[in-house]
């Protein structure tokens, strides 16, 4: 059954994509936007035209596929606490121990840092502020620098003698022009990226051994079993690991009819869900007993009616 399901899925994989339409071989990865403010000089992570900037930006990253995810948000979300002036490897440790709570959602493949400089020259007649935003992409899973990058500076006009507060003000007020060009440089650098072999590393989700990781980067997802026992879930995460475009997958957390791990792989949400759905299908689970539901990098299947079947293991070619 394991051989006739592999082989169900690669033909669906391959005619979901017409030649004629073939997309570039990425899917777009969860990204953490940073502040890099360890700098005096630098725009400060709790100033109000930094927060200005993310609503934008996420919008704009949201429009290309990307998920995006800011310190504070993740921070929050695990009750942490982040510093003004951090260190760039204060920044990333967080990257990193959110990956550790095996919540997909809270996990990076991407980190970027963002250095954002707002400077004034008076005009005589006004002020002119000059906003430079530079940074680095790093890969949260291998721990390679991705590149670094600098957008396009932007210049606005203000009143005479503008003095700190004005020029936040001012720069906050153009933020949906500063987060659009933030934007396009760091889709730009993720498409390319994204496409790019990927060197061998260790995974900082799943915690395994080194392994090659290839065509670019990756998407992670939480795959959540709920009324499901252990020896259903096993045979299952066999088969999730033979889905075209898996990478990795994590080993299961959890017990007591509640089971879930992390699936590494360069499909898109849309491949997954309907992956899982032909799983569940093959597997003989009947029509209704079984439901399938999904949210921004989760996946979670639930036991609704449980009607006592209990599939055997697969077999094994």
């Amino acid at each position: 059954m394991k051989t006739v399901l592999t082989a169900s899925l690669l033909l669906l994989a391959t005619a979901s994509v017409h030649p004629a339409m073939a997309q570039p071989a990425f899917s777009p990865v969860r990204v953490m936007v940073a502040a890099d403010d360890a700098d005096p000089n630098s725009v400060v992570r709790s100033s109000d035209m930094y927060h200005r900037l993310q609503i934008p930006l996420n919008e704009y990253m949201a429009s290309g596929g990307f998920q995006t995810l800011f310190e504070d948000a993740m921070a929050a979300e695990l009750e942490w606490k982040v510093e003004d002036r951090s260190s760039k490897q204060q920044v990333l440790s967080l990257a990193k121990a959110a990956c550790l709570k095996y919540q997909a959602t809270l996990c990076p493949r991407v980190i970027v840092l963002v250095r954002t400089r707002a400077t004034a020259t008076d005009m005589g007649f006004g002020t002119k502020a000059h906003v430079r935003l530079t940074g680095e992409m790093i890969d949260g899973s291998t721990n390679a620098m991705l590149g670094a990058w600098e957008a396009p500076g932007l210049d606005f006009v203000g009143p005479h003698n503008c003095n700190a507060i004005c020029i936040e003000d001012l720069v906050g007020d153009n933020a949906r022009k500063v987060a659009l060009t933030l934007g396009d440089t760091l889709q730009r650098m993720l498409s390319q990226q994204a496409i790019a072999p990927s060197p061998t590393a260790r995974s900082s989700v799943t915690g395994a051994g080194a392994r090659a990781i290839a065509g670019g980067l990756n998407n992670v997802f939480l795959i959540e079993f709920e009324r499901f026992d252990l020896d259903e879930v096993l045979p299952l995460q066999a088969i999730v690991k033979d889905f075209p475009k898996s990478r990795d997958i994590s080993l299961s957390q959890g017990g007591a009819g509640a089971f879930s791990f992390n699936l590494t792989t360069t499909a898109p949400a849309e491949d997954v869900l309907r992956y899982l759905a032909l799983m569940i299908n093959d597997r003989g689970y009947r029509k209704g007993t079984i439901n399938i539901s999904s949210s921004p990098g989760k996946f979670l299947i639930q036991r609704v009616i449980n009607d006592g079947y209990r599939p055997g293991a697969p077999h094994q070619p």
